[in-house]
């Protein structure tokens, strides 16, 4: 029987979830083998390495943020055990970098000196937080939200100038999703907040200024400041490049002197970069991210890629659906018998919600197009609840929600099918229950 060998750079939540399911379905394919009657490890067919430069592998990053606030332990964000992954002919080496790779030996060289041989090799080596080349910012105290090393250097940020003292004063660069999660952990850590964000209204690529207003109302009500229209200039530093502000100026208004915001620390969460130096190093094709087909396949040979480290028809993949979605594939990919038909990955509308506790947000489809569309508009201030869908010949091109978000996920399938919504247009606000109703009478 054929041994085959899957060895996969970086065990973030791509590498690791496909990891899990190809194990699954060999050990399922071939019931038997895997795990004797004994419970020992038995020989099988096939076998998988992860290798993790971080000390941790396999968690959710998602799940970062209530770290960040307290309100969850890390331990719980784990996605498997370690007996999962043994029980699944799963190798684990964190805290262990590749080298370089012989693409014609098929061998991985490790920053030890150790050499591994594989049949396949998977490239899930993720992303990494863009920081901005400003003045100084190498200095200490600039960050990204990234890892757990990242949630770590925060904490202990606010637990050394708590303390009873004062409140550590925190900057996030950024207001998008992941900027607004920090902002609102921090404060719940009892930091000081300030967002600083380019445009002139939050999370702009996902709401609207009617909905993104009532968004920052809701944080400033819970002590966190926000700069909006800011162009970030230098980060401040002290005699030991210590952080202890950020000047900016006005990028509506450039007659205003620029300013500057005292700090202890600056996030910086202005969008990630696809981790693509292994793959150019030893010459697999890349551009902004790996090139890779619709079978997740790159231009060499027993090569592949997932996650976020992937540009397929030009776009580059942030959200956890299309990552998971690129795994399921390759798994197919992998597992194709002659004569048979594989699933092949496309660009689908995604959807966006916020992690944020007390917050209701649902933002899907392409909410800058407006010319020639109708707007389906409800607002009822007192509540703080706003929805507005966008329609054009008959189908909802994008959704909008604040405050109540219960129809989101119809609006997204009516989205994703581009359903004809002639018949229940007029009615969409009220519901999928009252325009089931509606169309069964």
């Amino acid at each position: 029987m054929q041994h085959t060998h899957i060895l996969i750079i970086g065990a973030g939540m791509a590498g690791t979830r496909f990891a899990m399911q190809y194990a699954k379905s060999r050990l399922s394919a071939h019931s038997g083998l895997g795990i004797d009657s004994q419970g020992e490890q038995s020989q099988d067919e096939f076998a998988i390495t992860l290798i993790n430069s971080e000390p941790y592998a396999g968690y959710n990053r998602i799940m970062l943020s209530p770290v960040l606030a307290g309100e969850k332990r890390f331990a719980e964000i784990y996605l498997f055990s370690q007996e999962e992954y043994a029980n699944h002919n799963i190798t684990v080496k964190t805290g262990c970098t590749v080298s370089d790779i012989n693409l014609a030996a098929h061998q991985v060289i490790t920053d030890s000196g150790e050499t591994i041989d594989y049949d396949k090799l998977v490239f899930a080596t993720g992303s990494t937080p863009f920081i901005l080349p400003l003045p100084n910012h190498t200095a200490k105290g600039v960050m990204g939200f990234r890892t757990k090393a990242d949630v770590d250097a925060m904490l202990d940020i606010a637990k050394t100038n708590h303390n009873g003292k004062k409140s550590p004063k925190c900057l996030v660069i950024g207001g998008g999703l992941l900027g607004l999660e920090a902002a609102n952990a921090l404060v719940q850590q009892g930091a000081k907040v300030t967002v600083v964000h380019g445009a002139g209204y939050l999370l702009n690529r996902q709401l609207d200024k009617t909905a993104a207003d009532l968004l920052q109302t809701y944080f400033e009500n819970k002590g966190i400041e926000f700069v909006l229209n800011a162009n970030s200039q230098a980060i401040c530093v002290d005699e030991d490049n210590q952080v202890t502000g950020l000047t900016y100026t006005d990028n509506v208004d450039t007659s205003i002197p620029a300013k500057t915001i005292d700090s202890d620390c600056i996030i910086m969460t202005v969008g990630v970069r696809p981790n693509i130096a292994l793959a150019q190093q030893v010459g697999i094709t890349c551009e902004r991210g790996i090139l890779v087909d619709n079978q997740m396949r790159t231009h060499t040979p027993d090569v592949y890629a997932i996650g976020e480290c992937v540009q397929f028809d030009n776009q580059l993949f942030g959200l956890v659906a299309p990552v998971y979605e690129q795994a399921n594939i390759l798994l197919h990919t992998l597992n194709e018998q002659p004569g048979s038909i594989s699933p092949v990955f496309s660009i689908q509308p995604t959807a966006t919600k916020l992690k944020v506790s007390g917050v209701a947000l649902f933002s899907a489809g392409d909410i800058d197009v407006s010319h020639d569309c109708e707007q389906l508009i409800y607002q009822d201030p007192s509540h703080s609840i706003y929805q507005k869908i966008t329609v054009k010949d008959d189908r909802i091109l994008s959704a909008v929600l604040y405050g109540d978000v219960q129809e989101g996920g119809w609006f997204f399938e009516l989205i994703q099918n581009q359903q004809d919504i002639s018949a229940i247009k007029d009615k969409l606000l009220f519901g999928k229950a009252f325009c089931e109703e509606l169309l069964a009478g």
